[in-house]
C-alpha cells in the first residue's frame, strides 16, 4: 500500500511489520558530514567494565569531547552521578592483558575481555549474559557547570581540561556521598 505524504510530496511505504521502521530525510536536509559525526560522550564501555573494587570511582577515560560539544552549543553540563549499577554483575577484571594475549585488539577491535562473577555461570567472560544481582541504584543530578559563551574556548585545551576536571570532581564527590548511604556492600 502506498501513501502520499502531501507535505513533502514524497511517497512512503507503510511498514509491513511493527519492528520495521524507515528513517526519512526532510527534503533539503543535508546528511551529516564526517566531522559532525562522532561520540562526544565519555566512554560507557570503560565505565561499565571497570572492576567491582573501583565501582564508586568516576571514570570518564580522559574523554573531553562532551565538554567541547557543550561549549560549541552554549549549553551547560549537568553531571549525573549514579552508583549501584556495578553491583548487578561483579566485574573482577577489565581483562586488558587477556584481550591482548588473545589478540582481540586486532581481531575484534576491543582492548578489554572482562571476567565477571555472577549467576548462573560463576566465573565467565563479561560478554556472556548473567542474571543481574539485586542492587539499589542511587542517582543524583548535580548543579549545572557553566562553560561560557565563547565557542573558541572549545579549542583551548587548558580550559577544556579545567572544565573536565571540574566535572570529574563534582561526579566523584557526589558518588562518595551516595556510597556512604550504602548499608551493605552488595545489596544495599
Amino acid at each position: 500500500m502506498q501513501q502520499l505524504d502531501q507535505g513533502a510530496g514524497l511517497q512512503q511505504r507503510q511498514p509491513r511489520h511493527p519492528a520495521e521502521c524507515r528513517v526519512r530525510r526532510h527534503p533539503g536536509a543535508d546528511p551529516p558530514q564526517p566531522h559532525q559525526v562522532g561520540d562526544p560522550s565519555p566512554r560507557p564501555n570503560v565505565d561499565a567494565l571497570r572492576p567491582w573494587t573501583q565501582r564508586d570511582q568516576a571514570v570518564l577515560d580522559q574523554r573531553t569531547g562532551f565538554i567541547k560539544l557543550a561549549i560549541r552549543h552554549h549549553v551547560p553540563i549537568v553531571p549525573v552521578a549514579s552508583i549501584g549499577g556495578s553491583d548487578t554483575v561483579i566485574m573482577l577484571t577489565e581483562g586488558r592483558r587477556l584481550a591482548k594475549a588473545l589478540r582481540l585488539d586486532t581481531l575484534l577491535r576491543t582492548k578489554a575481555m572482562p571476567v565477571a562473577a555472577g549467576v548462573p555461570f560463576g566465573l565467565a567472560p563479561g560478554v556472556i549474559p548473567q542474571i543481574p544481582l539485586p542492587a539499589k541504584i542511587r542517582t543524583r543530578f548535580l548543579d549545572p557547570i557553566e562553560l561560557g559563551d565563547d565557542p573558541a574556548l572549545a579549542d583551548d585545551e587548558d580550559y577544556v581540561q579545567t572544565k573536565y576536571n571540574e566535572v570529574v570532581a563534582a561526579l566523584q564527590s557526589a558518588m562518595n556521598d551516595l556510597a556512604e548511604d550504602r548499608s551493605f556492600p552488595l545489596l544495599g
